[in-house]
């Protein structure tokens, strides 16, 4: 509930009751059964009063109405129709075909505003009533008569408000007070009234701001429940990506060589960068006070939130944020880039704040494999394509259609060709043809390739194309053993010259 209502009913009720008892030293010793009286009847004749103020706002809003019906029928369906005409002019209608088309309210309302005009009228001048000539004459005597002038027996409020002030005045003169004290008497009554009527609009207001507390406090519960099932979501997706590719882990961990170095890893992406900026937009960081500085929400942010948003699950981070708002709700709201007056704008301020706080743009989640515990996309191009490969050998072992590979052994030494390559090179030819273009003996040699094609080009001729000549045959063709040495060793005396080097005998 505002502070500012309850203070208003504070000093509204402590005003209204030094005025009821101001107005009650004004009556004589003797006259208290008369004032009593005259108390009943002002309540009443302030609810018929009631009535009628009602009604008269109901009149105002009805013409409010008619004025809206009248806007609406000589501008706002005029406008209307001339851009329905301006999207659609290709129809190529004549001005009578298009007028069917102008919007209208389906009855005649102008009817049902007039009648209710009038039957507010009826209303105010039934509750207010006539004063005749004769009561006025009456009122004016110097001594008021003795007798009522109301029925008896008759509900009061069902009576006119003229016969009830008369009645009232009547009383007022009867209590005996001096001209003087009966318009202080009639001024009191009148600010009883008023401070009566407002004590009991302060009382709604403040019903309908607890309400509207309730209503901002179930909201603010929904919002968190939708954030913390933002995360849920999000641990659910890790969770099955985990599941998913479980198999592939687990063939990893127990591989060896460079495969047994490949992980598959999820993780979460938190940009608190980000998030921080989309606050400082929003918030005075020249204010003293929890983000004073630019870099100071960051710094908070990364303290107190970006753990939760990185590794917890969705009720940890649900509870940092609202351990976040409690802490520094405070400094948001005195910080704040918005005119408190303008109404619209502080409300649109405050969403903002809202969707910043809870927004999840700044958290993604990425998945992939890991060399050497690091990411792939950061590996050099040859050694991504080389562990993409192994991968792709590694793993598809149902695939039988043919695979074509250029140059698997760049960035890789004759070593690691032996080992990380021949073997799995050797089982995939089991079951499927492999074609490798490739300068690497180990290759060829080891792999026992089934068949060797030696491509061979010519002399460049102007304007023309290098001639291309392919020869072919197993390793068991003296030939092709020839070209392969010659290609791959550099020859036969290069290949003696490393081996005499290497102390190596050779039959």
């Amino acid at each position: 509930m505002p502070s500012s209502y309850q203070r208003q009913l504070t000093e509204l009720r402590t005003t209204l009751q030094k005025d009821k008892r101001e107005k009650e030293a004004l009556v004589p010793k003797g006259a208290e059964n008369r004032a009593r009286e005259f108390e009943r009847l002002s309540e009443a004749a302030n609810t018929v009063r009631q009535q009628v103020e009602q009604l008269r706002r109901q009149q105002q809003a009805i013409d409010v109405l008619g004025d809206y019906v009248n806007d609406f029928r000589n501008r706002l369906a005029e406008d209307a129709l001339t851009q329905l005409k301006l999207r659609h002019r290709d129809v190529q209608f004549d001005d009578t075909q298009w007028s069917v088309f102008k919007t209208d309210f389906v009855g005649d309302v102008g009817q049902t505003i007039d009648k209710a005009q009038a039957h507010a009228a009826s209303r105010i001048k039934h509750l207010e009533g006539e004063t005749d000539e004769q009561s006025a004459q009456s009122d004016s005597e110097p001594q008021p008569p003795q007798s009522s002038f109301l029925p008896k027996g008759q509900d009061l409020t069902a009576l006119p408000l003229a016969l009830l002030s008369r009645e009232e005045n009547r009383l007022q003169r009867l209590i005996g007070i001096d001209a003087d004290k009966r318009k202080r008497h009639k001024v009191l009554s009148e600010k009883i009234r008023q401070s009566e009527l407002q004590i009991k609009k302060l009382e709604k207001a403040v019903d309908e701001a607890k309400g509207a507390d309730n209503a901002i406090e179930a909201l603010i519960a929904q919002r968190s429940a939708d954030y913390e099932g933002v995360f849920q979501g999000l641990v659910a997706e890790e969770e099955a990506l985990q599941k998913l590719y479980l198999p592939l882990s687990d063939r990893l961990r127990v591989a060896s060589g460079a495969l047994g170095k490949l992980t598959f890893s999820v993780k979460r992406v938190v940009d608190v960068a980000a998030w921080a900026q989309q606050g400082e937009s929003l918030i005075d960081t020249r204010r003293t006070g929890d983000f004073q500085g630019r870099g100071a929400l960051l710094e908070v942010a990364e303290r107190e939130l970006a753990p939760a948003w990185r590794t917890g699950d969705a009720t940890q981070v649900s509870e940092a944020m609202k351990a976040f708002i409690a802490a520094h709700d405070k400094a948001i709201i005195e910080g704040a880039k918005a005119d408190r007056t303008n109404k619209a704008g502080w409300l649109a301020w405050r969403a903002n704040v809202s969707e910043w706080l809870y927004g999840t743009n700044h958290i993604s989640l990425t998945y992939g494999m890991r060399f050497e515990r690091v990411d792939i996309e950061t590996l050099s191009p040859g050694t991504r394509g080389i562990v993409l490969l192994l991968l792709y050998l590694a793993i598809d072992l149902e695939d039988d259609r043919p695979l074509i590979i250029d140059q698997p052994e760049e960035n890789l030494d004759p070593k690691s060709i032996f080992d990380e390559l021949v073997g799995l090179f050797r089982r995939a030819k089991q079951r499927r043809q492999i074609i490798i273009v490739t300068h690497n003996a180990n290759l060829i040699v080891n792999t026992d390739a089934d068949q060797v094609i030696v491509a061979r080009c010519g002399e460049l001729r102007p304007g023309h194309l290098p001639r291309i000549t392919y020869k072919s045959g197993a390793l068991e063709d003296p030939t092709i053993r020839h070209q392969v040495c010659d290609i791959l060793e550099g020859g036969e005396q290069a290949f003696k010259q490393r081996a005499k080097r290497l102390g190596v005998s050779l039959k």
